[in-house]
């Protein structure tokens, strides 16, 4: 009986924390027609953040200097 509680424990705090990884990493701000995401230095910087495999079409990536952290502003071409 304690195994099967133990189990159905582990079960949940597994299940809880790929629920968290997956929204940390899926993440992003809007500002206005930029998708933010990630942090770069320059334009390249921005080709990784900016053409991830999950994303329907492909987006353009621009460093944004703007903003305390410099981050990729992501525009759909």
């Amino acid at each position: 009986m304690a195994s099967s509680r133990f189990q159905l424990v582990a079960l949940l705090v597994i299940f809880s924390l790929v629920i968290t990884a997956q929204s940390e990493r899926e993440k992003e701000e809007m500002d206005g027609p930029c998708r933010l995401r990630g942090t770069c230095n320059e334009d390249s910087d921005c080709d990784a953040h900016c053409h991830r495999s999950t994303d329907a079409v492909a987006m353009d990536g621009h460093c944004l200097f703007d903003r305390p952290t410099p981050v990729c502003c992501c525009l759909f071409d």
